[in-house]
């Protein structure tokens, strides 16, 4: 139809909804075999797919099932071990409380077995000052500078007393060990004459023999001296226990290139292997009283100073050989060496 002004016209159809909607009612034109799908057929087009994605929900099931399982299974693994940690806490509070306790009973025990055998040392010493002095009165053969030595030297070993009381007190109070490089012919030497003011040694032959190195050593002055005492104290009263008709005693110090050892020889009886092993593991003493308290606070303080300590025999096959090795002080980190004090010790 030609187009008019102010009348209709044609027009292209959009929306087509209505005719396929009326053409599907009457199943006619390209709807003739229409009819609609049913779930089997479905299935059976599209079956693949369908199986495909049911065993990816599966699969996806059971991971969330396994993990969940895991999971709860690691979480009780968890909580057994927590309650296990803190039965195990509260039982090695418990021990620590207990050994703690035999600590300090350990420490009272040392520090009474300390004071036992370190003190009478200077206490000897000061009484065998004081017993000269009076022997001296008695023979009217005191003169002023003997009264002055003889004091002097009553006034050292009392001062070596107090030394002794700090020493246990630290040791107590576990504060560190004060060590000082210091030559270790000097100190020896010292620790020599102490004995010899402190035992009758005329039957005693005391052998000294000196490192010509003059080896320098991080030590305790003290301790170490009390150290050596103790060995020397050892050896003389087994010597004694044992009837030696000519008891000796021989030190010597030698120098390695990064230690210094200490030897201290008998001339006591020929030891059995299972004597040496006993003395060696258990350090006793030789003595038939003694209990051996000597050798285990000797055995203590030259760990202290980072030595090692051993017993062995003589090399000539009778008595015992005490060993002291001590690591060498290096001079050059030195600022201050405590100097040898000349001492005589009458050696052989």
């Amino acid at each position: 139809m030609p187009f008019s002004k102010g009348t209709a016209s044609w027009s292209v159809q959009m929306d087509l909804s209505s005719i396929d909607g009326l053409f599907k009612e009457l199943k006619i034109g390209h709807f003739s075999d229409y009819r609609p799908w049913t779930l089997k057929e479905m299935l059976q087009k599209y079956s693949f797919a369908v199986l495909l994605f049911a065993v990816f929900l599966l699969g996806l099931l059971s991971l969330t099932l396994f993990l969940y399982l895991k999971l709860k299974r690691r979480s009780e693994q968890l909580v057994a071990t927590l309650r296990a940690k803190i039965k195990t806490d509260r039982a090695m509070k418990e021990a620590e409380a207990r050994l703690m306790a035999l600590q300090k009973i350990s420490t009272i025990d040392h520090m009474s077995s300390m004071i036992a055998h370190e003190l009478p040392q200077p206490l000897g010493a000061v009484q065998a000052y004081a017993e000269g002095l009076l022997r001296a009165q008695n023979k009217q053969a005191l003169d002023s500078q003997t009264l002055t030595e003889m004091l002097i030297k009553i006034i050292f070993q009392t001062k070596k007393v107090e030394d002794i009381v700090n020493s246990v007190r630290n040791y107590a109070k576990e504060r560190k060990l004060k060590k000082t490089p210091s030559k270790v012919n000097g100190t020896v030497a010292e620790a020599i004459q102490d004995f010899r003011f402190a035992f009758h040694c005329d039957n005693l032959a005391i052998n000294f023999f000196r490192s010509n190195a003059e080896p320098v050593c991080s030590l305790s002055p003290l301790e170490f001296e009390l150290a050596i005492y103790n060995l020397l104290k050892n050896a003389k009263e087994a010597l004694e226990a044992q009837n030696v008709k000519n008891p000796e005693i021989t030190l010597a110090v030698n120098e390695d290139k990064d230690s210094c050892r200490i030897a201290i020889a008998d001339n006591g009886s020929k030891v059995s292997d299972d004597e040496l092993q006993r003395i060696q593991v258990s350090m006793s003493s030789r003595k038939s009283a003694g209990l051996g308290i000597g050798l285990s606070i000797v055995r203590s303080i030259i760990q202290n100073h980072g030595g090692k300590f051993s017993i062995k025999r003589t090399e000539l096959g009778s008595g015992i050989t005490c060993e002291i090795t001590l690591p060498l002080f290096k001079a050059e980190h030195s600022q201050e060496i405590k100097p040898d004090r000349t001492i005589e010790a009458h050696t052989k």
